[in-house]
């Protein structure tokens, strides 16, 4: 069997399903695929069981610790142990892709438009919080850094922690709500892949400009490309790096050439800016396999290179794009746990704080 691609689309699905009907689902049997457990399955189990074991712990550590120094601890290592929450949503999405996906035709988070909702929404939401945390830690650290000449901005700030959480929550939450809205189930499917090889959740995106009934295929295609351009890399990567990229560098050059805008600093505070320029490194850096996973879905770079090399039927495809996504969880989760171990590196009061 192969695959028919839109040869004409710049921007196109997830994967290589250009279907978009709306009828029952058209899976083809095969019971050899429905053999014992593969071994990247069995790996990617112990692996993101331990990876995501760790991270708890270390963010937990990190919450305790930050709870019995709340009064002397700045207000970065709270926004920093804040990030837990974005964690647990993509934990329990993680955990429900690795349980439910092999050895069902539909795995249980995809037997209804509610439960594919859920899933997009978990998809795209914790990116978002990310960077939005990451914003107010940047912003943050530039104010106390080169702003606060009296040094009562910190202590402001923190008393106004429980709203600033909450409107990032708040605002983070609205922004995806559409994700789960527009979630539905994909209905044709291609029985010779693996359930885990296979999307089985997708994005019914409708247009701006025309009504549902006299959209065509392609339009819904480009439609949802293009809401995916937006949540996947516009919203939670592209924006933020153009909104840190100033205060970034401003921070880089205040520690390293030691301006007179930040002489009247204390010692305590540049450390937080250090930890500030680490976390947003961190984040870039271990992020980059879900960027590049996005552009190649998005832009439909996967299609070009099938086509180029004639490989619709070759099953390395396929796992070669599980491996990806399987490089991009892992590095979310190792980023997890340098969060944590960033902060107890560089405040003693912290690492104090989970002693007897």
């Amino acid at each position: 069997m192969s695959v028919e691609f839109n040869h004409t689309a710049f921007i196109g699905q997830r994967d290589f399903d250009q279907e978009v009907s709306d009828n029952d689902f058209e899976v083809i049997e095969d019971s050899d695929l429905l053999g014992s457990e593969p071994a990247e399955i069995i790996v990617a189990r112990v692996l993101f069981a331990l990876l995501v074991s760790v991270s708890l712990v270390m963010n937990l550590l990190l919450a305790l610790a930050v709870g019995r120094r709340w009064k002397t601890v700045h207000l970065i290592y709270i926004l920093a142990a804040s990030m837990a929450l974005p964690d647990l949503i993509f934990y329990a999405k993680l955990v429900a892709e690795l349980v439910n996906s092999y050895g069902h035709n539909i795995p249980s988070w995809a037997t209804s438009n509610w439960a594919c909702g859920l899933w997009q929404f978990s998809s795209h939401c914790p990116p978002i919080f990310y960077s939005s945390f990451l914003l107010a830690i940047v912003y943050h650290a530039f104010i106390t850094l080169f702003l606060d000449y009296s040094g009562g901005y910190e202590d402001k700030a923190k008393r106004l922690y429980p709203v600033i959480l909450f409107s990032i929550i708040t605002l983070c939450t609205i922004i995806s709500a559409p994700s789960g809205y527009f979630g539905h189930v994909k209905t044709k499917l291609h029985g010779r892949e693996l359930s885990h090889f296979r999307q089985h959740c997708d994005l019914k995106v409708p247009s701006l400009m025309i009504s549902n009934d006299k959209m065509t295929s392609d339009m819904w295609i480009e439609s949802q490309a293009s809401y995916r351009l937006v949540y996947e890399l516009i919203l939670p990567f592209l924006l933020p790096i153009i909104l840190l990229a100033f205060p970034y560098i401003t921070l880089l050059i205040g520690l390293m050439r030691s301006v007179p805008a930040a002489s009247h600093s204390e010692h305590s505070t540049k450390i937080t800016v250090v930890v500030t320029l680490w976390l947003v490194t961190s984040f870039l850096m271990l992020h980059v396999p879900s960027i590049l996973r996005n552009v190649f879905s998005v832009f439909n770079v996967w299609q070009r290179l099938v086509n180029m090399f004639n490989a619709h039927d070759d099953d390395r495809v396929p796992k070669f794009q599980t491996y990806i996504h399987i490089l991009s969880y892992v590095c979310t989760c190792v980023w997890a746990i340098v969060r944590a171990s960033l902060c107890f590196k560089y405040n003693h009061k912290l690492r104090k704080a989970l002693g007897p």
